[in-house]
């Protein structure tokens, strides 16, 4: 079912630790792209928003918590829950249910899932459990395979090839990323120098791989890319203007907790994270006054869009985005409520027959230049 439209959790739910925080560095601009975002008001020159498909998960919204990461990938919708009620599931691209994790103490294979990636040469899923501080590989539907030790705790990672993992950790306070080496179970490089400061950032999506691999760094709002040599090279520059943090207002508590406030006014903006991309969009998400707000850059054009400006102007409803697919799809989860809120106003009727305590819809949509 294709619909055309000419327009263009609650803030999501957990964070690891209390901020989500960044600073522009002097000379962060120097040889990058830079990439200026106005969160105002929404442009009347939006690229028109085709929806491609909403379907629902499965049959047992009891599944289900709030999912913090969803990846479609190897024609499978992947879906996490690492608080609360804890998941770990696979469905096909129909929505049915294929299988779940086992989880819990004992013989169960995860404890705790809270982070997971793929291998797309052997099309395994890698999950990280940080309840046992391992890394537990299956193959696409979910059977298990193989299991590692990890040499350090982490929030975010990817994997480079079947030895290696590049992992973002913000347990360790001296550099962001870290290329880890499985079979040793050590550390052989780290990257991006980071400084001491309270909080940390929030689950998210830090590294995307596709024809390259980009990292994004919440610290100095810089989007990188690491070389097949193992380098961090500067690619683009995320200017919010003055809404950008400084590195002077994290250099004391004094600094955090004037922060905080700023955070509260709207004076400033959360460090950006939840990274994707394909060959034309780059797809990045951050947080202004509680919001959520997802941005898709066009690369061809040189173009920042908030995708928050279609739901305002009713071209989509109200979901959780988390990145973009091999279909150069936009995807995202909408709730039963949202859905049954979008329908009754604008009269667009995509599902019939919603139940409040059905499980979320998967929405996928495109954005046509």
């Amino acid at each position: 079912m294709i619909t055309r439209y000419p327009f263009f959790y609650t803030l999501p739910v957990l964070f690891l630790l209390i901020l989500i925080m960044g600073c522009k560095s002097s000379g962060s601009t120097t040889g990058v792209e830079v990439i200026p975002i106005n969160i105002g008001n929404a442009s009347d020159q939006m690229p028109e928003l085709r929806v491609d498909n909403i379907l629902k998960l499965g049959d047992d919204a009891s599944l289900f918590g709030e999912a913090f990461y969803v990846e479609d990938v190897f024609d499978r919708i992947y879906t996490l829950v690492p608080f609360g009620n804890k998941s770990f599931m696979v469905f096909s691209k129909d929505g049915k249910f294929i299988n779940k994790v086992e989880i819990g103490d004992g013989p169960q294979p995860i404890a705790w899932p809270f982070a997971f990636n793929y291998l797309a040469i052997d099309e395994t899923i890698w999950v990280y459990d940080q309840g046992r501080q391992q890394i537990i590989v299956f193959d696409k539907d979910l059977n298990y395979v193989r299991t590692y030790t990890n040499p350090l705790p982490f929030i975010d990672f990817a994997v480079l090839n079947p030895a290696q993992l590049l992992v973002h950790s913000q347990f360790k306070k001296d550099f962001l990323f870290h290329q880890v080496d499985l079979e040793q179970g050590t550390v052989i490089k780290d990257f991006l120098p980071d400084f001491p400061h309270r909080g940390s950032i929030g689950i998210g999506r830090s590294i995307a791989i596709n024809e390259r691999v980009l990292l994004i760094a919440p610290f100095d709002f810089n989007i990188y890319e690491f070389s097949p040599q193992g380098e961090v090279i500067p690619r683009y520059f995320l200017d919010f203007g003055r809404l950008n943090i400084n590195h002077s207002e994290l250099e004391s508590q004094v600094g955090m907790e004037n922060l905080n406030q700023l955070f509260e006014e709207g004076l400033r903006i959360y460090g950006p994270h939840q990274l994707s991309e394909d060959d034309r969009w780059l797809f990045f998400k951050t947080y202004y006054r509680g919001e959520s707000l997802y941005f898709a850059y066009d690369k061809i054009r040189k173009e920042a869009i908030n995708l928050g400006d279609y739901v305002k102007k009713g071209g989509l409803p109200k979901c959780t985005l988390f990145g973009i697919n091999s279909a150069s799809q936009f995807y995202g989860l909408i709730q039963p409520e949202d859905l049954i809120d979008y329908q009754n106003s604008t009269n667009r009727i995509w599902v019939d027959d919603i139940q409040l305590e059905h499980s979320p819809f998967l929405i996928t949509f495109s954005l046509v230049p």
